[in-house]
């Protein structure tokens, strides 16, 4: 990570992954994304949808993939 708004990203991303693993729904990449900024906040829409891909692949390459503990993050 680089800046703040590529942590903000990653965070978001991982939070939202991990909401999906809680609520046991289907984890796939387009899924992450469309949680991740979508049905976040509505100032996520802002970010570009390529950044939340790109999020996944760092959080994968870092071995940074939730795993459904903790609460859900609304």
């Amino acid at each position: 990570m680089k800046t703040t708004h590529e942590a903000e990203v990653i965070a978001t991303t991982y939070t939202g992954w991990n909401n999906l693993i809680i609520r046991k729904e289907q984890i796939v990449d387009e899924a992450i994304v469309t949680e991740a900024r979508e049905n976040w906040h509505d100032s996520k829409l802002k970010i570009e949808r390529q950044e939340f891909f790109d999020a996944i692949n760092w959080l994968k390459n870092n071995n940074l993939v939730p795993k459904g503990s903790g609460k859900e993050v609304n």
